[in-house]
């Protein structure tokens, strides 16, 4: 019994020795690892928005912040009548969100830039003139048509 309990820890020490932990997809940081954007602490989903604000005439965006799935911003409150910029490092099949806060004094405008399109039904997207309200965009990027296609347009909260 005792030679049987030595050969099983000599068994075991060996197969830990040789343990590696997965690389790629599966390893600690590809896209289903503990620390990749799909794994159980990566960043799918994370409710935190990316602040943006306004120049005086435009808001930027960058496609690259948030996760590789979708990006939340939120544009503080807007400080003259404004446009929307084409979204840099934009990838395609990405999803963006913008919260857009209208200015609490005097209601502004927002327009988009020329990378957004619009479809049948949503034709156009006017932010709510109710002052300090909260509008929100919803596009998603298609890399062949170099379009950020507007997906939702709700306006009012």
């Amino acid at each position: 019994m005792g030679k049987l309990i030595a050969i099983l820890i000599v068994l075991a020490g060996s197969l830990a020795a040789q343990y590696t932990p997965p690389k790629g997809d599966t390893g600690a940081t590809g896209p289903t690892g503990p620390t990749g954007p799909t794994g159980p602490t990566g960043s799918v989903g994370s409710p935190t928005p990316v602040a943006l604000t306004d120049n005086g005439t435009t808001i930027a965006s960058d496609a690259s912040l948030g996760n590789s799935l979708s990006v939340s911003y939120r544009v503080g409150a807007l400080t003259a009548n404004v446009t929307l910029s084409n979204p840099t490092n934009s990838v395609d099949g990405k999803v963006a969100t913008w919260e857009v806060i209208q200015n609490a004094s005097a209601a502004k405008t927002l327009a988009f830039g020329t990378n957004f399109g619009f479809g049948a039904e949503i034709t156009a997207c006017t932010i709510s003139a109710g002052l300090s309200s909260h509008s929100f965009i919803t596009a998603v990027y298609n890399g062949t048509a170099t379009k950020w296609y507007v997906r939702g347009c709700i306006t009012g909260y």
